[in-house]
Formats: structure tokens, sequence, C-alpha cells
């Protein structure tokens, strides 16, 4: 039986006919050659698409930066209007903090892990009354500023790559960097060494909108005032500029307030006989465009007021000791038009509501009123 086995065997490798498990043998796997040419191939890919990917990710940060300047940018004006605040160099990152919600390190330091930088126009100055002209930081009071400021310009930069050759502050090359055009290196010696334009990022930041002119006519000088966000003044005769949704209160001789505006742009008003007038027509009350900034303004006012002396006389049967405050009313306002709007958004066809909107509303009304008025 061996000797017919090895017979078989040389006749198969003179007719060149090999086993199936040979041939498996022989052909599994990659030969040396076949694993080099391999590797080598990859190598190329590696050497063409690195360099893509590169500047793909670099086109990426790149973009999220500028989105992310742009938010600076609406965070720093939406809380200088809030605040009556315009910031310098010390403290325009804490501000943008406390707005878009990142650590004051977030705000300061790119993705990059480098150093923005916050810059003011040298020519950028208001004047309080009483007061020279001083450039920020500025703090508006009831008499705002006596000037229209000058070149009220700010600009956050950042670089995706080398570190800004600049420092926070104000800059003799403001308007130079200002008029740089995207994806360019500022035409200024400092500027030099920075190598490429499209690493550098540019937010600027114009102020002009956000100051409105009040002019303030005192005809007979009988004796009226004025309040611009709570404080008070008696002098009367001025041409002034305040930042944009300051809450103005016009009072007769009588310390009676006879209008109320938020203001949203210039106006004009006259004291004549014991009362205002604008123009050539009488006074109305009515604010000035409301919008959602304009209500939260006057929520922080509702909350930030002295409650009422003789709200104790009438405690809220829901509520312990000092009883109703405007945080309460505040909060059942809020309980009110959160189930309000649940019930229309469920049944939206209803002709009344439901159970703890009619509760709710209760609540709101007897508070409000315990609040106001206990007699």
């Amino acid at each position: 039986m061996k000797n017919i086995n090895v017979s078989e065997e040389l006749v198969r490798v003179r007719t060149g006919v090999t086993s199936s498990r040979e041939t498996r043998q022989g052909t599994s796997g990659f030969t040396l050659i076949e694993m080099i040419g391999i590797l080598a191939v990859i190598a190329i890919l590696a050497v063409a698409l690195i360099p893509i990917f590169i500047k793909q990710m670099d086109q990426i940060a790149a973009d999220k930066e500028t989105k992310q300047l742009k938010a600076f940018a609406d965070g720093l004006r939406q809380q200088i209007v809030k605040t009556r605040f315009i910031p310098d160099e010390t403290s325009w990152d804490s501000m943008i903090a406390s707005n878009v919600g990142l650590s004051i390190s977030q705000v300061r330091t790119n993705g990059r892990r480098v150093a923005r930088a916050f810059l003011m126009d040298p020519n950028f100055v208001l004047q309080r009354s009483g007061e020279s002209p001083s450039k920020p930081p500025y703090t508006q009071n009831v008499g705002g500023s006596i000037i229209y400021p000058t070149s009220p310009r700010l600009m956050i930069l950042s670089s995706m790559a080398q570190s800004l050759p600049v420092s926070n502050g104000v800059n003799t090359a403001f308007s130079t960097i200002w008029n740089t055009d995207e994806g360019k290196v500022p035409a200024d010696s400092a500027w030099n060494s920075f190598q490429k334009g499209e690493d550098l990022k540019i937010q600027r930041i114009h102020l002009a909108d956000l100051f409105v002119e009040l002019d303030l006519n005192d005809r007979d000088g009988s004796g009226g005032s004025y309040l611009i966000d709570g404080n008070s003044s008696t002098t009367l005769q001025f041409t002034r500029y305040f930042l944009d949704s300051s809450l103005l209160h016009l009072k007769d001789c009588n310390g009676v307030t006879n209008y109320s505006e938020i203001l949203h742009r210039s106006k004009s008003f006259t004291f004549i006989s014991c009362s205002w007038q604008q123009g050539a027509d009488s006074v109305t009350r009515a604010l000035d465009r409301p919008g959602p900034l304009d209500l939260d303004l006057a929520a922080n006012a509702f909350l930030a007021a002295t409650n009422n002396p003789w709200r104790d006389g009438w405690p809220d049967r829901n509520v312990a000791p000092p009883y109703v405050t405007t945080t309460i009313v505040y909060d059942r306002m809020l309980n009110y038009m959160a189930r309000y709007i649940n019930w229309r958004s469920n049944s939206p066809t209803a002709l009344s509501g439901d159970a703890a909107v009619t509760a709710a509303q209760t609540d709101l009304k007897n508070s409000s009123l315990w609040l106001i008025d206990p007699n």
C-alpha cells in the first residue's frame, strides 16, 4: 500500500497535479514583496492626504473661532446695554463670560491655547458731567455723557497659530488693524513677525448705535424732574447721550410721573406749565418698541423694588411670613404663564382653561393685589 502511495505521488508531481491542501498552503497570505508594495502605497497616500486633512482641521477650527468671536461681540453688547457699563482691558473677559456661559479663562484663550487680545480705539472717549473726557471703563449715571462718544470702537483678536504681537488695552495701530482685509497681516511694524494672515481673526465691535440722544428743555422753571434707571435729577436743560434701553421717567412739579419710556432712539421733551410735552403734541404714556430686553429690565426692576410696608397686614394664606413679596409674585407669574402655554399647546381649541391654569391665575391675582394694596 505504501509503494502504491509513493507511485501516485510521483504521478501527481510529473503531471503537475497537487493536492488541494498544498494549493491552499501555497496561496494563503501575502508574500514579502506584496506586503512591501502595499505599505509603499499606504505611505504615498498618507503623504498626499495628511496635508489635506490638516488643512481641513485648521479650517474647521478657524470657522469655529469666527463664530465664537461673533458670540463674544453680541454678548458684550448685550451686557453693556444691561449693565450700563463699558469695560476696559481689565473687565472685558468677565463681562463676556457672564453672558455666554463660559469661564473667564475660556474667553481669554482660544481652542488652540493662544491668548486672545482686547483692543480699544485710542480716540474712544466719553465725558460725564463735571468730569474730563476719558476712555472706558465707563459707568453711566443719571447725567449720561455730555458728548457723543467719539470713535466708540473695540476689537477682539485671535490667532489660530502663533501668539499675537499685541497686548490688551489701547492700541495706537487700532485703525490699521481695524481696516485689515480678511486673510491679511496688519501693515504695522509690530506685526512683521506674524507669518500667516489667514491665522488672524478680527472681531470688530462698534458701539455707536448703542447711544441715544436725549434733549430736555425747561421753559419756565416750574420744578420738574427726571429719572434715568431710577436715579433722579432736577437738571432739565441739556442734551445728553444715554445707552440704549435706559429707562426714562419724567415727573411734573408735584413729583408725579408724567411719562415713562425705555429709550431706543433720540428723543426731545419740553417742560412747561408743570407738565412735559414732546414737540407740539402732549406726551402720551407709552413704551417705545418694547422687546425681550425691555421685559427683562422690567422684571429686574420689579424684583429690586421695595415691598409694600402694609403687606404684612394681609398675609397670603399659602405663604408663611414675610408673606407676599415681589419674588413670590414674580414666581407666580412664571407659573401662570407656563401653565397657560401648556394648556394652549395641548388644547388650542378649548374655550376655557383647565383647573391648573385657573388656580395659577387666581394665585397671581391675589398675591398681586395683596402686594399692591391690602385695603
